[in-house]
């Protein structure tokens, strides 16, 4: 079905809480293949925004760990200009959900806790936004005598 366009903002935040702060690439698929955005090297702090950017598609998101310094955050999806914001699927985590609000991204994995969804041992993991149903209704207003 057709809708009206609306962008994809995506947006990557470290969480708050203890430990949460780390090191993480991440790399959009916004339909011309991969490209970084987020600096490598660079530790996020608890509450960094790593990415909020829009885009007219999104194909897929890829996150990955180098180092042993574990990243845990929120990888959303908002389609209504940022009013609300949906978690994105994690194709190829391990855990025992596959949301990605929240993620525990680590290079070894050594000390997953209190998060469902991880990408660990230096795996690079690819993230879905998995579209809600789409339903068109079309009415008429022809006039029957």
């Amino acid at each position: 079905c057709t809708l009206p366009f609306r962008p994809f903002c995506v947006l990557v935040k470290t969480r708050g809480m203890s430990y949460s702060d780390g090191y993480m690439d991440v790399l959009i698929d916004s339909g011309n293949g991969y490209a970084p955005f987020s600096v490598p090297g660079v530790k996020h702090q608890k509450n960094d925004v790593v990415v909020d950017q829009c885009f007219a598609d999104l194909r897929s998101v890829q996150v990955s760990a180098t180092t042993t310094n574990a990243w845990i955050g929120d990888i959303q999806v908002s389609t209504d200009g940022k009013l609300t914001y949906n978690a994105l699927t994690c194709d190829n985590c391990s855990g025992t959900t596959s949301s990605a609000s929240p993620i525990f991204v680590d290079g070894d994995g050594s000390s997953v806790s209190g998060v469902s969804t991880y990408c660990i041992d230096g795996n690079t993991c690819t993230l879905t936004y998995r579209h809600p149903p789409c339903l068109l209704v079309q009415t008429s207003n022809i006039r029957h005598s």
